[in-house]
């Protein structure tokens, strides 16, 4: 192990094995490598535990930690024998100090990154390395002070040009908004007007962290998103079969041009079963709460 992996240290909230909930990436196994620290201050954020201090872990132990909840994952079947995915996410991991060096780390040992984050910094230090990124785009009813919501915008402006327009662009970029409302959907579709060429996930807005999901409010609002979309473009909508945990989805035309944008759901049940499953199988769930125990 080098020195840089033994001695360099990140703050981490949380690690478990999972299946993704939401976004593109919905029904992909994953280890879940949740930082500390946000920054962003989402009024409906569904993880603001993540707020307060985690646990500085060195690089080593957090790939060591990976490797075992990879390992647990598996013995569940929650992991499948040839999924190698880490999902990095927060709080906001893109102001996690040596982030960069714990992505390189994982990739080493055979990972693929996917890569959460609210565009609060630009980073081409760190999305340059990762295989997927997910790109929060903040809406009206996040509700974020007016200098935050500026900068994240103007970086999501950034990772756009970067990432997705540039003629070396070899990643996979989606952006993801969550609509409660008029406003929301209205803003959401103004971008989608402008970057015509970017992948785009929605979904209803599900409840703050804390409060319980009331599903056929949820699903109602679902149904209203499909509804939005398929008046506004009702000939330019194909529903298509996309994962038999997600089976409603929609294809999004514009102009002429195949603007992808899904419509989809956060399946809070998936993380949840799956953070227990891990609890009890391994008896050594790393929370910022409980003492990591040494087999």
């Amino acid at each position: 192990m080098s020195e840089l992996t033994s001695s360099t240290s990140v703050e981490i909230s949380e690690i478990f094995p999972t299946i993704c909930g939401e976004g593109f990436e919905h029904g992909i196994a994953a280890v879940f490598v949740r930082t500390s620290r946000c920054g962003v201050g989402c009024v409906y954020c569904d993880s603001t535990y993540t707020f307060s201090a985690g646990k500085f872990l060195s690089i080593g132990e957090i790939v060591e930690e990976v490797l075992r909840a990879e390992k647990v994952g598996r013995d569940s079947g929650v992991i499948p024998l040839d999924s190698r995915n880490v999902f990095i996410t927060g709080g906001e991991p893109v102001i996690a100090k040596n982030i960069d060096g714990l992505i390189k780390e994982l990739k080493s040992v055979g990972f693929k990154i996917m890569f959460q984050t609210s565009a609060r910094l630009f980073r081409p230090e760190v999305f340059d390395l990762v295989d997927y990124l997910s790109v929060d785009v903040k809406g009206p009813s996040a509700k974020l002070k007016e200098d935050v919501l500026k900068k994240c915008l103007e970086n999501v402006e950034k990772i756009y040009f970067q990432y997705v327009l540039s003629p070396d662009f070899n990643q996979g970029v989606q952006f993801k908004f969550n609509i409660d409302d008029d406003s929301d959907y209205d803003f959401f579709l103004n971008w989608a007007r402008v970057h015509k060429h970017a992948s785009i996930y929605i979904q209803p807005l599900a409840p703050p962290y804390g409060e319980k999901l009331d599903q056929s409010t949820y699903i109602d609002k679902y149904r209203w998103l499909l509804f939005e979309l398929c008046m506004d473009h009702h000939e330019e909508i194909e529903e298509v079969s996309r994962l038999r945990r997600n089976p409603l989805s929609g294809l999004y035309r514009m102009e002429k041009e195949y603007l992808p944008i899904q419509v989809g759901y956060q399946d809070h049940k998936l993380d949840s079963c799956n953070k227990e499953e891990y609890e009890i199988r391994s008896g050594k769930r790393f929370t910022v709460d409980e003492e990591k125990e040494h087999e």
